[in-house]
């Protein structure tokens, strides 16, 4: 069989002798490309009560629960706040929850975030192929060839925002994604258990996942998004014990405040730099 598509190595690496995770675009499989990047701000007011509150950030449209990430970038005292387990994901939008109680101030406050939102939804299975390849040296000379792909509705091929390209592997390496899923936490250990089989201890994420049902047993404050399911960013943790292998990665998810995680692993190791 004849296999036709395009594959791209880092700079100095020969295409017949990188590894997976030396890649920079591989039409056999998909990297993690950014759907939305922006700083974004808001402002709420109180009005008292003891109630969950939400305010939609973002409208992604994307259909399924994405990987993304998160960071506050200004003051998060305001009310209880809990880093980044106050910013969820459905389906279709990203949003602040947060609880207020009587006694509270009601006086407004304004918060600034950044938001990463990548076309992947961490939710769905997908494991993409193996394949086994000794690194090489590193080759002088080779000449630096790169692929920029735009966004639909971005028209500038030389700009300089990173957001308007899905791909742009000569400024930034996008990771290449090796597996997503859904994981349930086994009620006996406590463990979360993904097999990966990738030969090495490879670069990984987590994300929280809550269905509505969940929630309500978890949570004496009824949710404002009715029947919603959500996953909160990769870095919303905590998570401790956390082992990666060359065969498995094995989560300690005992004292974790969901059943279930969203994973995803790159092609990418972990202790090494690429």
């Amino acid at each position: 069989m004849t296999w036709q598509g395009i594959q791209i190595s880092q700079e100095g690496r020969p295409i017949d002798r990188a590894p997976d995770y030396q890649k920079t675009l591989d039409s056999r499989w998909r990297f993690l490309e950014i759907a939305y990047e922006f700083e974004y701000e808001f402002t709420r007011a109180e009005s008292g009560g003891d109630h969950l509150w939400v305010q939609k950030i973002l409208d992604h449209d994307l259909g399924f629960h994405p990987a993304f990430t998160h960071r506050w970038i200004s003051d998060t005292s305001s009310h209880r706040s809990q880093g980044n387990r106050n910013v969820i994901a459905t389906k279709d939008a990203i949003y602040i929850q947060d609880l207020f109680l009587s006694g509270d101030s009601t006086a407004a406050f304004t918060r600034k975030g950044y938001l990463r939102v990548f076309a992947c939804g961490i939710l769905l299975p997908y494991q993409a192929p193996l394949e086994f390849i000794v690194p090489g040296k590193s080759s002088v000379g080779v000449p630096r060839m790169s692929v920029r792909t735009l966004k639909d509705g971005r028209k500038n091929i030389n700009s300089h925002d990173m957001a308007d390209f899905s791909q742009d592997s000569g400024r930034a390496k996008s990771l290449a994604i090796q597996l997503t899923g859904a994981y349930d936490r086994n009620p006996l250990d406590g463990l979360v258990t993904v097999t990966h089989n990738i030969g090495y201890p490879p670069t990984y994420f987590m994300s929280p996942y809550v269905t509505a049902a969940d929630y309500a047993t978890i949570s004496a404050f009824p949710s404002p998004l009715v029947g919603e399911d959500w996953v909160y960013p990769m870095d919303a943790g905590p998570f401790s014990l956390t082992q990666a292998t060359n065969t498995q990665l094995v989560i300690n998810a005992g004292a974790i405040f969901t059943k279930r995680l969203g994973i995803l692993i790159t092609k990418e190791p972990a202790e090494l730099a690429v």
